[in-house]
């Protein structure tokens, strides 16, 4: 079998295009500020920004949440300051799928006594500070709504209940009731 011999290219702008596939596309990572003399860098004002997540589990109760994150992981979750998302639970954006393990990670016993933790969370975040009090000025304010089906059903819920105790129902039962009494 006699060999095949391929023509190499050897012009300019092909070595020009093999020398920059070599050399790669340049990526900058962005270290997090790191703890200095014990001061943790999550505690000082210029390296984060703060979000509030204000979860609601059902339609009438809404859980604040509040999230100190640094300033690069705040601009990786594609949030600007000032800004304010409504998302459904079942359909999540970026920002609130990387925060979803802080939904559920207080009991009823955090949430009195106003506890915080220091976390890693996985992806663009990292390291973040939660607790379980609003914040009185957040950057960001992500809203967590109830799914379709579930504000679908509080609301049949309500009109169910609505229709048992309502007034009417029980001044016109009250009459046809006294109608069919015999008393002796």
């Amino acid at each position: 079998m006699p060999k095949t011999t391929r023509r190499k290219k050897s012009n300019a702008a092909w070595k020009k295009l093999r020398k920059q596939h070599r050399k790669g596309p340049k990526r900058i990572c962005l270290q997090d500020p790191r703890q200095k003399k014990g001061i943790n860098p999550l505690t000082i004002p210029e390296n984060v920004k703060k979000i509030q997540i204000l979860y609601s589990e059902n339609v009438h109760s809404e859980l604040p949440i509040s999230v100190v994150v640094f300033k690069r992981a705040f601009e990786q979750l594609g949030l600007r300051p000032s800004v304010d998302i409504s998302m459904r639970r079942d359909r999540l954006s970026r920002s609130g799928t990387a925060l979803i393990k802080t939904f559920n990670l207080f009991s009823l016993n955090d949430r009195i006594l106003g506890d915080g933790r220091e976390m890693r969370l996985d992806g663009i975040i990292g390291r973040c500070l939660v607790f379980t009090k609003p914040f009185d000025n957040a950057d960001a304010i992500i809203r967590i709504l109830p799914t379709n089906e579930e504000a679908a059903q509080a609301l049949a819920t309500k009109a169910h209940v609505e229709a048992l105790f309502s007034p009417n129902k029980w001044a016109n039962s009250d009459n046809s009731r006294d109608n069919e009494r015999e008393y002796m």
